[in-house]
């Protein structure tokens, strides 16, 4: 199993984060649109064929969680490795869960990276 090494937040804040209004409207949506995807995956059924768009949509979705995480503490990054450091940085307590939240970039990334050089 891949453990991808999760950017220390410090380095984030330096480099990538930037500060914002609290826009609780922007909020409110972004765990609205992770709830919908969330009810279109559970309605996928799993297979060989749709084993690579689950795993992404999953992705997607606590990513969309972790964004709407960051905006209410008034911040943007400007990648989603930030995000995970921001979450872990919150909730030490659960370094597994950020391990697996990266693992899930890491083998998301390689599922788009494999679906383009197989057009």
């Amino acid at each position: 199993m891949i453990n991808p090494r999760i950017i220390d937040w410090n380095k984030c804040e330096e480099e990538f984060i930037r500060y914002v209004d609290e826009d609780s409207q922007r909020i409110t949506s972004i765990i609205q649109k992770a709830r919908q995807r969330l009810e279109i995956i559970d309605s996928i059924t799993f297979s060989e064929e749709t084993i690579s768009f689950i795993v992404e949509n999953y992705y997607e979705v606590i990513k969309e969680l972790l964004l709407a995480y960051l905006l209410k503490a008034r911040m943007r990054s400007r990648n989603h490795q930030c995000l995970i450091s921001y979450f872990l940085q919150k909730n030490p307590n659960h370094e597994t869960e950020a391990t697996i939240i990266a693992q899930m970039s890491y083998y998301r990334n390689r599922l788009i990276i494999t679906e383009k050089v197989s057009l």
